[in-house]
């Protein structure tokens, strides 16, 4: 089963002192040090993490070059939004622009160089936490390195949707959104942005993550309904709920679309559905349906009320206003 999000931590630094921008950059497990900065140089980091996934976004000014003097324990993607920098890698120098995202494997990662304005969103992966992702995707233990291809096309669906996702956390973690007072839905998206990453992007794994499975059972259908049922209203992604009932992913996928027309995450969300449904019908004191349904993971409030609407025949204002009565 996946760690649960861990308590939502913020770092607002910036400046001008190149010593001041190593700290924010390093780690205990990796040090980045500020080798020059040049004349205009200036710096404003905006860093927010739930525990898996910690997402910066960042703006440069001048001339600036980092180096990495101890391997980092984290795997790393760089959204740029606009200026130019070079990135050393273990393959070579890549030159960053906008429209394409860069996969780094922190332990080799060298440096990057700016000059000029630069801004973009930085992803910050722990290894350790996709190692645990991909065992389960592919049903089975696996061990190595990652090796990415470097670059992530963004004017693609799948980089699109990357890019988006991560925008997204950011937003939701920083600003005061419902993401902050409903970690079911922060919980999904963390885990659609690490799925995404492994399943999209190229990799030495993705014959293993798109190979053959092994066919379901109804067992493991009914064991996995059982383990929503006792655990709905905490934070669930499709690999709990595969880990619980004995298979894989993959392979829960396959049983819920042969044997409930349906998938997991999709028949989780009409059990959600139901439970508030429940609470605004038997809980008078139920201060607002917002918040009955962002608990219950619902976010996106008009379309929770248009699927709520076509289940029970009314909006939940009116079964909350009937339990008043």
């Amino acid at each position: 089963m996946q760690s649960p999000i861990s308590k939502i931590t913020r770092i607002l630094e910036s400046g001008t002192d190149p010593d001041r921008l190593s700290g924010v950059l390093s780690s205990p497990t990796s040090i980045v040090n500020v080798e020059h900065a040049g004349y205009g140089f200036s710096f404003a980091c905006d860093a927010v993490s739930n525990g898996p996934l910690t997402l910066i976004n960042v703006e440069y000014g001048g001339e600036i070059i980092n180096r990495r003097r101890t391997a980092g324990d984290k795997m790393i993607v760089i959204f740029p939004h606009s200026g130019e920098s070079l990135i050393e890698t273990r393959k070579g120098t890549i030159h960053s622009t906008p429209g394409f995202a860069t996969v780094l494997d922190g332990a080799h990662n060298d440096g990057m160089s700016f000059f000029g304005r630069r801004r973009h969103t930085t992803a910050v992966l722990c290894r350790l936490e996709m190692q645990t992702r991909l065992c389960g995707l592919v049903e089975r233990t696996v061990s190595g390195d990652f090796d990415f291809n470097p670059e992530i096309n963004l004017s693609t669906s799948s980089g699109s949707t990357l890019l988006q996702l991560g925008c997204l956390i950011h937003q939701g973690l920083t600003e005061n959104s419902a993401l902050q007072r409903s970690p079911i839905v922060m919980k999904n998206l963390t885990e659609s942005f690490f799925q995404m990453l492994l399943l999209s992007v190229p990799n030495n794994f993705s014959e293993q993550l798109h190979g053959n499975i092994a066919s379901p059972s109804p067992g493991h259908v009914k064991r996995a309904i059982d383990y929503m049922r006792a655990h709905l209203s905490e934070p669930l992604t499709l690999e709990d709920i595969a880990f619980a009932s004995g298979t894989g992913a993959r392979a829960l996928q396959m049983g819920f679309r042969q044997f409930k027309s349906s998938s997991p995450m999709s028949y989780l969300r009409n059990l959600r559905l139901e439970a508030v449904h429940q609470e605004l019908s038997s809980n008078p004191s139920a201060s607002s349906v917002s918040d009955v349904a962002i608990r219950w993971g619902f976010v996106q409030l008009g379309r929770f009320s248009g699927e709520y609407r076509v289940r029970y025949g009314e909006l939940p204002s009116d079964t909350l206003r009937k339990s008043k009565l």
